[in-house]
């Protein structure tokens, strides 16, 4: 019984959401791993990008902006714009 409450809690949640994925890069086009991904006025709603430079977040709203920040490198705000996929390139 709390397996099932739990399945239904995850599918309705993901029914709810928008998942957002991509690929951070650098100016020389090698992956970047630790970029801070956000949701712009939900610093909750986060992710760090993995050994590949991948990223999957998921946020409430339809059209958010996508904040990427990594030391030494400039924060970029992306706005979704009905996208599901943003890949980026840090400068």
């Amino acid at each position: 019984m709390l397996l099932l409450f739990l399945i239904s809690t995850v599918y309705i949640q993901a029914q709810s959401g928008r998942i957002v994925t991509g690929v951070v890069k650098d100016a020389t086009g090698e992956t970047v791993i630790g970029v801070n991904v956000t949701v712009k006025g939900n610093a909750a709603l986060g992710a760090i990008t993995d050994l590949d430079g991948n990223y999957k977040i998921m946020t409430k709203s339809n059209n958010p902006v996508i904040v990427y920040s990594y030391i030494g490198y400039k924060t970029q705000e992306i706005p979704l714009k009905g996208q599901t996929a943003i890949n980026i390139t840090m400068m």
